[in-house]
């Protein structure tokens, strides 16, 4: 058993890559990525808190859902964020990724009832 220690506010949101890595959202407007315990980056760029979070395919891009409205997109080596989206007009609730043949989706439901569906361009 471990405990991880690191967030300043609560944890909204959790997800495991298929790669070893875990990440977390919180109230302290961070994403943390955590590998064998350790928290090995964190991102920080939203207004306010993370709501959710997901990996897109291959493990090494993150995406972040705020309450402040916007979408990040993160690259895990850099830290840095490649792309924000800011078409909800209010707090991201969900995010989540999809593998398809034509290459990764990502999909964000937000407080203003709309589902968005992005294409990944970041490969």
């Amino acid at each position: 058993m471990a405990t991880l220690v690191g967030h300043k506010r609560g944890i909204w949101s959790l997800k495991y890559s298929e790669e070893g890595l875990l990440a977390s959202s919180s109230g302290d407007m961070t994403v943390k990525i955590w590998k064998d315990a350790q928290c090995i980056r964190t991102l920080e760029g939203h207004a306010n808190s993370v709501l959710d979070v997901a990996f897109l395919p291959g493990g090494h891009t993150v995406v972040s859902a705020g309450g402040d409205g916007l979408l990040k997109v993160w690259n895990l080596k850099t830290g840095v964020c490649s792309t924000t989206l800011t078409d909800h007009e209010d707090k991201i609730w969900s995010v989540d990724t999809l593998s398809t043949e034509q290459g990764a989706l990502i999909l964000s439901g937000g407080s203003d009832g709309r589902l968005i569906v992005w294409k990944d361009n970041t490969t």
